[in-house]
């Protein structure tokens, strides 16, 4: 293979995305969004939830796609993944947070173990 198109197939390569494949949907039909999320912030499963993004290591911003949900109004709920959980705590809210850039269509998570960061997979559902 001459050494230019070996440089530009080693160039096509570098600059390829990985693929990511789009989260599974979970069947909530009560629920108006949900989301199953990894400790290292992948969106595996949703339910009206585009992205997941973590500004910190256990801190994870939760972006609801839908725009009819109004957050303020609803009741949200996070758990941990009991597999993984030990002693570490769960909190959530959806007041407009710095760590997801007071977005108010984002829920921020944070998960600790006592003041320790505990990158954790866990639940959110908006009611």
């Amino acid at each position: 293979m001459p050494l230019t198109l070996l440089m530009a197939t080693a160039a096509t390569v570098a600059l390829a995305a990985p693929a990511v494949a789009d989260p599974t949907p979970i069947y909530a039909p009560y629920a108006q969004a949900a989301a199953s999320v990894s400790a290292s912030g992948d969106l595996l499963r949703s339910k009206n939830v585009d992205t997941v993004t973590q500004p910190l290591p256990s801190v994870y911003c939760v972006h609801i796609s839908d725009p009819n949900i109004n957050l303020a109004e609803s009741v949200i709920t996070a758990t941990l993944d009991w597999q993984q959980a030990k002693d570490a705590t769960i909190r959530a809210t959806v007041q407009p947070s710095s760590w997801c850039d007071n977005d108010n269509r984002t829920i921020a998570v944070a998960i600790f173990s006592g003041v320790q960061a505990a990158p954790n997979d866990f639940f959110v559902t908006v009611q």
